[in-house]
């Protein structure tokens, strides 16, 4: 599906509500996240050659959330909505570019 095709198809409001919808989708662990990180974690420790460098179940586990990045500072509604308009126009190339 072309970019124009999808913006035809889909309003503003509904790819709004996808993007909060996989921002918080991806953001949580599965069982599975849990058990490839056994998985690396063993693979790496019975290839250390000293026990001090053998690392623990924690330190393979992917972390979602960037930690050294600033917290998300609360955006009003208003401003999404002037930002989701911006980058809609911006796509069809009857706006200028997306203020942050």
């Amino acid at each position: 599906m072309s970019v124009s095709e999808a913006q035809s198809k889909v309003s503003s409001k509904e790819f709004l509500g996808w993007l909060a919808y996989f921002e918080k989708e991806f953001s949580v662990r599965e069982k599975t996240d849990f058990y490839l990180a056994q998985i690396a974690q063993t693979i790496h420790n019975v290839n250390v050659s000293k026990k001090t460098d053998a690392k623990p179940l924690k330190h393979f586990l992917l972390d979602f959330k960037n930690r050294d990045a600033e917290p998300k500072k609360k955006v009003s509604r208003k401003k999404q909505i002037e930002w989701s308009k911006a980058a809609w126009l911006g796509a069809v190339g009857l706006g200028n570019k997306v203020a942050t």
